[in-house]
């Protein structure tokens, strides 16, 4: 609901982009505990993709990684087999 107030203000996003987690994430593999899998390390997986959609963000909104950012809205969900992926809209400037 938000994302569509913005639009209205704003304008349509000029960026749609899709990040998704990977279990093959160094930070996720070396920190397993026991050989257990990813599935049975939920706190694990989404604190590191929560992580690295910062630095994503950070990346794109502080850095201007494609130019000044005049807007941006992000929404977190969880794929059928469990690991989370983010659907960002980004107006630039």
């Amino acid at each position: 609901e938000k994302s569509i107030v913005i639009i209205g203000a704003i304008g349509k996003p000029d960026l749609f982009i899709t990040m998704t987690g990977n279990y093959k994430w160094q930070e996720i593999q070396e920190n397993l505990i026991n050989n257990t899998d990813w599935h049975s390390n939920a706190l694990l997986v989404c604190s590191v993709f929560w992580l690295k959609l910062q630095e994503l963000l950070d990346d794109i909104v502080n850095k201007e990684l494609f130019g000044p950012v005049v807007s941006f809205i992000y929404s977190i969900e969880f794929q059928k087999r469990g690991m989370p992926h983010a659907h960002i809209l980004i107006t630039l400037k």
